[in-house]
């Protein structure tokens, strides 16, 4: 039998869908558009052309893998955010679409911050505690300008990443004046004796310990737990980040968190200890869930 890209998806759709592939056919055109190296599109501009054997082995061992359960953007080697490609690797967490809500709460805090004349004239400090593959602030940087971006990483393989993300996307940084340093660390504290910051921002593991063997496998099997595990509750590290904040934010800096859907109003009742910090904004995602909140620090 020749194989085709038509008769390839075709078979590939439904074996992914008996798997349980929550996105069998999308799944299938990125596998097969990978080993071709073009784009979906150009899938359906050519689906008759014959597949050579070399192209076939790989695409049947991508299946395979894909087949139980290992994620396609560590088959890939990459994953979209935002307007851009980034790399991703085994070892460092999968960017997700709902980070995107980060991204614009982020945004708005730093156009909040340059209505302020003093700030507007020189560039902001940003602090970011888990830049994994660096997704957050290649974003911002790709819209904001004069940043000077301190992103910590505790994985030595999530560092391997940002940078080379940070590399792939040195124009976006070159172009907007912006600075993006990379620095290993196991808590925000290694930083504390750092100057004031005009806006921290993370995307903390914030998934309870007892919940992670019941995610999906793609998740649970194969991304980082380091990257995922946020204690007991979900909030460990919310709370070492409030207590980072109301000490280290300068006096009308922001913080901005992501959180998980139902975290919300545990959030709140954390935050009630640091009546330094108000509360902005609770941002949702596209879903309609929580997934960003903002506070200010007073003074």
């Amino acid at each position: 039998m020749t194989w085709t890209p038509k008769s390839l998806l075709d078979w590939c759709g439904p074996f992914f869908e008996s798997k349980g592939i929550p996105s069998p056919r999308l799944d299938a055109e990125r596998l097969l558009a990978h080993v071709l190296g073009c784009s979906r599109l150009d899938l359906y501009l050519n689906l008759d052309r014959p597949l050579h054997e070399e192209e076939l082995a790989r695409f049947r061992d991508l299946v395979r893998r894909r087949g139980e359960r290992e994620p396609t953007a560590y088959l890939t080697g990459e994953a979209g955010f935002w307007s851009l490609d980034l790399s991703v690797r085994p070892g460092c967490l999968i960017p997700r679409p709902e980070t995107e809500t980060v991204v614009e709460c982020v945004l708005d805090a730093i156009r909040s911050a340059r209505a302020d004349d003093a700030a507007a004239a020189r560039p902001l400090l940003v602090f970011e505690f888990g830049t994994g593959s660096a997704a957050i602030p290649l974003a911002v940087c790709s819209e904001a300008t004069e940043l000077r971006w301190l992103g910590l990483e505790r994985s030595a393989q999530a560092m391997g990443v940002a940078a080379e993300n940070r590399r792939r996307h040195a124009d976006i940084l070159e172009a907007r004046r912006n600075r993006l340093w990379l620095v290993k660390g196991e808590t925000p504290e290694a930083l504390a004796g750092k100057p004031s910051y005009d806006l921290i921002v993370s995307n903390p593991p914030y998934i309870p310990t007892a919940t992670l063997s019941t995610l999906e496998p793609e998740v649970s099997r194969w991304e980082p737990r380091d990257a995922l595990d946020g204690g007991p509750d979900g909030l460990r590290w919310h709370r070492a980040l409030l207590v980072f904040a109301a000490r280290c934010l300068a006096p009308g800096g922001s913080l901005v968190l992501e959180i998980g859907f139902d975290q919300e109003q545990a959030l709140r009742e954390l935050a009630d200890a640091h009546a330094e910090l108000s509360l902005q904004e609770v941002r949702r995602d596209l879903g309609k869930r929580p997934r960003a909140v903002w506070f200010r620090k007073l003074g």
